[in-house]
């Protein structure tokens, strides 16, 4: 059933368009970072990721994939440099062509064709592949199998072929056939086995999966559950050496190389419990492996890599010279790193052994707006310039002194009608001297004296109340009054929000909270001494809760804001799936249940934690803006994130038909009588993406080819003037 939800996601954005309009993500609005503008600032932040190429708009030239384990983000990148230049474009349009990953992904050639395929986690405890199809300058992927299989005996055959969740498998030509043979750590032993695809030797290509265990311990070495190698094992060749007696190791990366051009495949080691890479160094063949040495300094003795656990090697061409270079990130949420995340060594030596050079700590992540763990924004005119400044939140910020959270200002150095902003502070205010996780600030005059005054929440549910003891027309100083501001509390991961929700002219308190609900604190003082109490707060408020089913954690984000179009109040709520939702009937309901708009506005895929914020003050232009902060610490920038012209509903007709369904070949619309004008169609795929959309004239029946269209679940929106209709797709061949 899962796997139909977007349906409904597509059929709220179509049912909700009155309200909003298509989002225009803004990638334009400079950044400026130690004098120097940044790439790509509303990137999105990278925390724990995993590096594959891939040609994402088949210019010949491999492009990089990003997949962040922090919230399953996918990020893509546009290559734009040269011989020896490190140049790469964010372009979020080619993230939305990926199907739904988990856990892990790295980008294959399975079938070789030249496109890279997808290999990724299956819920089913190992692999699934999606097959690359691009066509016609389109970016798409097939499902080829939701779960790899091989034979791993002659009692186990054609079983599932296992990887866990927290591993990183090698996906390699290891006999130097042509097709791609699989190294993984066992479901209970200690020990690699090696999968070899047999694809060339049955069938002569490299279409088929025929994997089967060539070995259970490859490289005759195991690790233990503290992470200790021990070489010479005794399972040497053929199949045997079950090593089902060992303890199960709890997490590792593998990375299989060869690094000393002997012709055999050395390993590169990354495990949970060590801050370090281990170079395993092969004597042997690669099938009949034997690992006759180990190095705990990789890649380089002067620059071993030293992560805070748990680090994953990807071996990719980076700066366009033909020699494939190292990257390095951390595999793990929470405990690994989370800025400064991303080590990037270049190698020097084409034709012999591997010579890595450390370029730099924060590959792409120095390119963009990047707070570490967790990014929750507000806005605020910190110097009292007239321009809105914006400061950040985080949950946690990776440094020296620990993982503590922080505010990160950027002040506005634009104007209104084109802001721009320059880092002033990654630790605005000193916070990080709290030790505190996860503040989330929202800005507002508490006492009445005409400045802004600063609440934060933080994630054991406390809010701290920071003072502007400065006086108006100045910048901002805030002192430190009450760090359980009136002893309030809704719930852990609290998110706050400063807003005059009963519009008496004082400033109420909203709390988002780790359990995906809110609750309302009504400010039952003055304007100059507000007062809030626990007794009297409403929760859960307005119905919102935005736990997926069966889930417990919700993270609710709230973002009250006036409507400037109909002066009416609405929300939006980020939620910790990722998706953006929005409420009416909000006024006068302050002990309803308000009306859920649309569950997934703009079906946007910006992360899990998503932290929305709507602006109408940022600049001078007609339309609001929405800054949507995520886990991964980054910020996106979206404008026209309202229809203000606030369109009448379309009527919405019966009479359109599509056939055949299923369809193996071309289909033909109908459109009608009801559609007596030029009328549109759109097709959307399963996660939201517009794959085809053309214009037709009134009256006849329009046939569209789908030839470049993948198997699966389509959806058709016709719209004209005043009337529209969505009707479903299955291309099935």
């Amino acid at each position: 059933m899962k796997n139909f939800l977007p349906f409904f996601f597509i059929m709220a954005f179509f049912a909700s368009h009155n309200a909003f309009s298509q989002l225009i993500r803004n990638l334009n609005i400079p950044v400026k970072v130690n004098n120097q503008y940044i790439p790509n600032p509303w990137a999105g932040g990278l925390n724990w990721c995993q590096f594959s190429e891939i040609d994402l708009d088949g210019d010949g030239k491999m492009d990089l994939f990003v997949f962040d384990r922090n919230g399953d983000k996918i990020s893509t990148f546009l290559n734009k440099g040269e011989n020896g230049v490190i140049d790469y474009q964010y372009a979020p349009e080619y993230a939305a062509k990926f199907p739904r990953l988990k856990s892990w992904a790295l980008l294959r050639d399975y079938n070789c064709n030249g496109k890279m395929d997808i290999f990724t986690y299956s819920d089913s405890g190992g692999i699934a592949l999606y097959r690359n199809d691009f066509a016609n300058g389109n970016l798409q992927f097939s499902l080829v199998s939701p779960l790899l299989r091989s034979n791993y005996s002659p009692s186990s055959p054609n079983t599932g072929l296992y990887v866990s969740s927290e591993d990183i498998p090698a996906i390699i030509d290891i006999d130097g056939d042509g097709d791609l043979d699989i190294l993984t750590f066992s479901a209970w032993g200690a020990a690699v086995e090696l999968h070899l695809n047999e694809s060339m030797e049955k069938f002569g290509n490299c279409n088929e999966l025929a994997y089967t265990v060539e070995t259970h311990c490859w490289g005759n070495f195991s690790e233990d559950n503290n992470s200790n190698i021990s070489l010479n094992k005794t399972c040497r060749g053929g199949g045997g050496g079950d090593n089902s007696g060992q303890s199960r190791h709890a997490g590792s990366t593998l990375l299989a190389l060869d690094l000393n051009k002997d012709g055999a495949m050395d390993l590169v080691l990354g495990d949970i419990g060590n801050k370090n890479l281990t170079m395993l160094l092969n004597g042997e063949t690669s099938v009949n492996a034997n690992i006759i040495s180990i190095n705990h300094n990789f890649p380089t003795s002067s620059d071993p890599v030293d992560m805070n656990l748990f680090p994953a090697a990807y071996y990719i061409d980076v700066d366009n010279d033909g020699i494939k270079d190292l990257i390095v990130s951390p595999n793990a949420g929470n405990i690994s790193a989370n800025y400064s995340s991303v080590w990037l060594y270049t190698n020097h030596n084409k034709n012999d052994s591997a010579l890595f050079s450390l370029i730099k700590k924060n590959f792409l992540q120095d390119g963009m707006i990047d707070v570490g763990e967790g990014s929750f924004p507000a806005l605020f005119d910190y110097n009292n310039d007239g321009l809105l400044d914006l400061i950040i939140g985080n949950h946690s910020f990776s440094s020296p002194q620990g993982n503590n959270s922080t505010l990160t200002l950027f002040k506005n150095i634009g104007t209104k009608s084109a802001p721009a902003f320059e880092l002033v502070s990654n630790d605005y205010l000193g916070l990080s001297a709290l030790n505190l996780r996860g503040l989330f600030p929202t800005f507002g005059d508490l006492d009445g004296d005409g400045d802004m005054d600063l609440l934060l929440g933080e994630d054991t549910g406390n809010l701290l109340y920071f003072e502007n003891t400065a006086s108006a027309g100045n910048t901002a100083n805030f002192e430190l009054q009450s760090s359980k501001y009136f002893s309030l509390r809704a719930g852990n991961n609290a998110a706050p929000q400063l807003f005059d929700l009963n519009k008496n002219g004082k400033l109420d308190i909203i709390i988002g909270t780790q359990n995906g609900i809110l609750a309302y604190f009504e400010n039952t003082g003055t304007i100059n001494a507000p007062s809030f109490t626990q007794s009297r707060m409403i929760r859960p408020f307005g119905g919102v809760d935005v736990r997926l089913h069966g889930h417990t954690t919700g993270n609710s984000v709230p973002n009250f804001y006036l409507d400037k179009v109909d002066n009416k109040i609405k929300l939006l709520v980020g939620s910790d799936n990722g998706r953006i939702y929005y409420y009416e009937n909000i006024e006068g309901n302050l002990n309803g249940t308000f009306n859920l708009v649309n569950s997934h506005v703009g079906v946007l895929s910006e992360g899990r934690r998503t932290a929305p914020l709507i602006s109408f003050n940022l600049t001078d232009q007609p339309n609001p803006v929405l800054l949507v902060g995520n886990y991964a610490g980054g910020i996106s920038y979206f404008d026209n994130a309202i229809n203000l012209s606030v369109e009448n509903k379309k009527q919405v007709i019966s009479s359109l038909k599509v056939y055949p369904v299923p369809a193996s070949g071309n289909i033909t619309v109908e459109p009608g009588n009801d559609f007596t004008s030029q009328l549109t169609i759109s097709i959307y795929n399963l996660i939201g993406n517009k794959i085809f959309e053309q214009v037709y004239a009134p009256g006849n029946s329009i046939v569209i080819e789908t030839e470049s269209f993948a198997d699966g679940l389509y959806f058709l929106h016709a719209n004209a003037p005043g009337k529209s209709a969505t009707e479903k797709i299955i291309i099935k061949r």
